[in-house]
């Protein structure tokens, strides 16, 4: 447990093997009965008492934000983004301290690449904005890869074929030709696949292009 001062207070326990974080337990300002505000003290639970709801408290929080998360997600949300402090160094495995502010908005990659077979042209964009991924121009480059980070949220791909070009579906975490929504609650690789429509006369098949 730390104070207001992020130290390691005397009567913490710590490990540098056992003990993941640090949590704030003594002199913290926080809500106390009949609607009032105080410092947590020796009658308010100061200690591990106080600092063990504030992890739980986190905990619950990312969750709520994030529904989908797995148990094993929001432990590393809690510990990978902890304010490293000087007094918790070599005392905790993460040497930092709870940042309930930073776990709630942990970034998480989708990776999208737009393949156009033979030169065919297209793009997927997103919403949110983010992504705006299109097939390359250069020739003999048929696959383009962006990315872009969003935090858990409900994000629609959606694939537009330029010219005489036909979408021809997704692959990897998309399926289908529709408009594609995921919930970014992960690292995501997404494919759209864009061909080539025949050119000739009607009946021609893929003959004609």
């Amino acid at each position: 447990m730390t104070d207001n001062r992020d130290l390691l207070n005397i009567g913490s326990d710590y490990g540098s093997t056992t003990v993941h974080l640090g949590a704030p337990g003594v002199e913290i300002l926080s809500t106390v009965l009949n609607n009032g505000y105080d410092f947590l003290g020796d009658t308010r639970g100061t200690g591990t008492s106080a600092a063990a709801p504030q992890v739980t408290g986190a905990a619950a929080l990312v969750l709520a934000n994030c529904p989908s998360l797995t148990t094993s997600q929001v432990k590393a949300n809690l510990l990978n983004t902890v304010d490293p402090k000087p007094s918790l160094t070599a005392k905790t495995i993460t040497g930092g301290r709870l940042n309930v502010n930073s776990a709630l908005r942990v970034p998480y990659p989708l990776s999208v690449t737009v393949t156009g077979a033979l030169g065919a042209s297209g793009e997927v964009t997103s919403t949110p904005a983010g992504l705006a991924c299109s097939t390359p121009t250069a020739s003999g480059s048929f696959t383009n890869t962006c990315s872009h980070s969003y935090q858990c949220s409900s994000v629609t791909l959606t694939a537009t074929p330029l010219g005489k070009v036909g979408f021809g579906g997704w692959s990897g975490a998309c399926t289908g030709t529709a408009s594609c929504t995921l919930t970014t609650d992960k690292a995501i690789s997404v494919t759209a696949n864009f061909y080539l429509l025949p050119t000739g006369p009607p009946g021609c098949g893929t003959s004609c292009q």
